[in-house]
């Protein structure tokens, strides 16, 4: 299984798009839309940084930017298929900072928890709790 990179903190790329977004704000006229090229800049940069962090600090929807995010990621024909099972060992994971996850149920039930810092023992349990209730 591939492993995701996720940098933490504030780097070159994201300060830029940050001056950027801000530059565009000052100078709009009325409600005007955000130009694409902010957006497909944003859903780049929201690869590397995660789509949390980066809407968070260029204030944009969360929502609109992971939607952006997946529709400029060329899709592999192995996402294409069923969920495959993933195991994680929480028992060894160090406490989270600025934790999302979200959990979805063949696409009909959907959890999604926030969480600024949060203890892997508690996300463990509201994961169980997720997939073991009656349906």
């Amino acid at each position: 299984m591939g492993q995701s990179t996720k940098t933490t903190g504030g780097g070159e790329d994201l300060h830029r798009l940050e001056a950027g977004f801000g530059r565009w704000r000052r100078n709009r006229r009325g409600l005007e839309r955000i130009p694409e090229d902010l957006w497909l800049e944003a859903a780049s940069v929201a690869k590397g940084y995660g789509v949390y962090q980066v809407s968070r600090r260029l204030g944009l929807d969360y929502n609109a930017l992971k939607r952006r995010t997946e529709e400029s990621s060329p899709r592999s024909p192995q996402q294409d298929s069923a969920c495959q099972f993933v195991e994680i060992d929480m028992k060894e994971a160090p406490m989270m900072n600025d934790c999302l996850i979200e959990l979805e149920s063949g696409g009909r039930e959907r959890m999604t928890i926030r969480l600024p810092r949060a203890d892997p023992a508690d996300v463990q349990a509201w994961m169980t709790t997720f997939w073991s209730r009656r349906r």
